[in-house]
């Protein structure tokens, strides 16, 4: 887990943690709420009863699903998937050639849609490691049932 990936897990628990708490708030003394809805007092300063409110319903609606939609996106660029595209294709097509074989368009997408994952869910590192690993596997014993269709 990188750490962008565990700095966004924490935001998102704590934004869960707060709305949670929030909503238990409103729950318990619903008293208060209703009277600083209507802006009279009750203990506490309705000005801050209201602030609360409004803040938990902006981030309840509005900033909360725009978070999740943001952080399920793909966390590579463009150029970096187009590398890791052309990169495990190459390979493999070199290897094909060695072998005499010949890799069809639909074995190469799949071997490169599941090469670009690796590289979004581990990073470069894994990335290469596991390239290596395949292509080993690819040159003594063919290619994998699952990269045909």
């Amino acid at each position: 887990m990188s750490l962008e990936t565990g700095l966004k897990d924490m935001i998102q628990n704590l934004l869960g943690i707060y709305l949670l708490l929030g909503i238990i708030y409103l729950l318990w003394d619903h008293k208060r709420l209703i009277i600083a809805l209507k802006g009279e007092t009750y203990g506490n300063d309705p000005q801050k009863i209201r602030l609360f409110i409004c803040v938990t319903f902006i981030v309840t609606v509005l900033v909360w699903p725009l978070y999740l939609i943001k952080s399920s996106r793909s966390t590579i660029k463009g150029s970096q998937r187009r590398y890791i595209i052309k990169h495990s294709s190459d390979m493999f097509k070199a290897i094909a050639k060695e072998k005499g074989e010949e890799l069809d368009g639909c074995a190469l997408m799949i071997i490169t849609s599941k090469f670009v994952k690796v590289y979004e869910q581990f990073g470069l590192k894994m990335y290469e490691e596991h390239l290596r690993y395949e292509l080993e596997q690819y040159r003594e014993e063919g290619l994998r049932e699952d990269y045909r269709i």
